[in-house]
């Protein structure tokens, strides 16, 4: 087995608990569509809303993985539903919304940076990998962190789909064999890291179910130090 060279992170309740993060995120875009917008706000209460997610999921299912997209295209029948210019409603909007969805610094579950940084100046390249659309560069102090930065976006397709890992190995130029990928899902993350040819670590923070295909299970990020040596 080849030394590892390349630590790849899930985000959204691997580095950070992803609940109040995106309760925030929500509550920030209804607060602006409320001053800004009260068309909006006014005719698509928060199930509404849902509801007209639901639908633009069902029309754009190629887009699944897109959550940007998806938002992005929501916002829009939303404006045209209620007489309001789209093309001024949708790039603001979803840029407050983005700014709030990446406000995750306060949430970084304890410990985990400084392990991070511990990490990187070891000499370990670290990769971000993540299904959801938070943007880094809104968390600096995560930012300078990841010398990379994958997602279902930028790959075209959602962990477990082998896009997202090939991403990453094209990236950093390393082998599967030498990539570590660290994340909470069972499916997304550890089935996924492994069939694309990666050793796999589990964060299983609620002590589920044991796992026969994780090379190693952690409660947290923090702990990964102990086990690296014993992949």
């Amino acid at each position: 087995m080849k030394a590892v060279r390349v630590l790849c992170f899930d985000l959204d309740d691997t580095i950070w608990d992803n609940r109040p993060v995106l309760e925030f995120a929500s509550k920030t875009q209804r607060a602006f569509l409320s001053t800004n917008f009260p068309a909006i706000s006014n005719n698509y209460d928060e199930p509404k809303l849902k509801q007209l997610w639901r639908s633009v999921a069902l029309q754009y299912v190629d887009k699944s993985h897109d959550f940007t997209f998806l938002r992005q295209k929501v916002l829009e029948k939303a404006a045209k539903n209620c007489g309001v210019d789209p093309e001024i409603v949708v790039p603001r909007t979803l840029e407050v919304f983005l700014q709030a969805r990446s406000n995750v610094t306060s949430h970084v579950f304890p410990g985990v940076l400084d392990v991070l940084r511990r990490l990187k100046a070891k000499g370990y390249i670290l990769v971000s990998c993540t299904n959801g659309n938070a943007r880094l560069k809104h968390a600096p102090d995560l930012n300078d962190l990841f010398e990379h930065q994958v997602s279902a976006e930028t790959a075209g397709a959602a962990k477990p789909n082998e896009l997202p890992f090939l991403q990453v190995l094209d990236l950093t130029g390393a082998s599967a064999e030498e990539v570590v990928h660290v994340g909470d899902s069972l499916t997304s993350d550890v089935t996924g890291a492994v069939n694309a040819g990666m050793r796999a670590v589990w964060v299983n923070r609620h002590s589920e179910e044991s796992s026969d295909i994780a090379h190693a299970t952690i409660r947290c990020v923090s702990e990964i130090e102990s086990i690296l040596g014993h992949l």
